[in-house]
């Protein structure tokens, strides 16, 4: 599972499978590609990966308890007319934060030396912990929480100070804490 500020991708495989890094790396190098995925600062393996949320183990049990929705019992018929009009986003958010993947359990490293292989988990590791900042942050920004959004946002620039998506993030928030309610301090 991988989210993006507005959308929330669900792939699959009928096995399991680990992402491989040496190959995401080489095919982020193509420059059609790199382009691409430049346009939205995901041209990296570990800014592409950094959105990575839930694995196979965090789906099985962030949906535990879920029912299934079928013909016969067309759960999402009949309960999502309740959330119109209400922005269910924050609890969305709250409810897969805590479940988040250790992203390197789900990549395949040995395509890479060894000590590309411990650089690239370190990285993974502090994009993961970012990774909760900033949805945290999220969170808190709908909510309109913005000193506690700006706190968050802050936390995660901490970790990954060259990550340009957090820092407009936080930006619009001092922005509207300002507007708002006057200076930070």
């Amino acid at each position: 599972m991988v989210h993006s500020h507005s959308d929330l991708v669900i792939m699959g495989t009928k096995t399991s499978r680990l992402l491989d890094y040496a190959r995401l790396e080489e095919r982020l190098r193509r420059a059609e590609v790199n382009a691409d995925l430049g346009l939205n600062n995901l041209n990296t393996p570990i800014s592409l990966l950094g959105r990575f949320m839930l694995g196979e183990e965090e789906i099985r049990r962030f949906t535990a308890d879920a029912d299934i929705n079928t013909d016969d019992h067309p759960v999402i018929e009949f309960r999502g007319p309740r959330s119109i009009g209400r922005d269910t986003r924050p609890a969305n958010l709250d409810n897969l934060t805590a479940y988040l993947a250790n992203t390197s359990r789900y990549v395949d490293f040995s395509g890479l030396p060894p000590a590309s292989q411990q650089q690239a988990r370190a990285a993974l590791d502090v994009s993961d912990r970012a990774r909760a900042h900033i949805l945290k942050g999220l969170a808190h920004d709908y909510r309109n929480n913005l000193r506690e959004a700006h706190e968050e946002y802050s936390a995660a620039l901490a970790l990954q100070p060259s990550n340009t998506d957090v820092e407009t993030l936080r930006r619009s928030v001092e922005a509207r804490i300002r507007r708002e309610r006057g200076p930070l301090n």
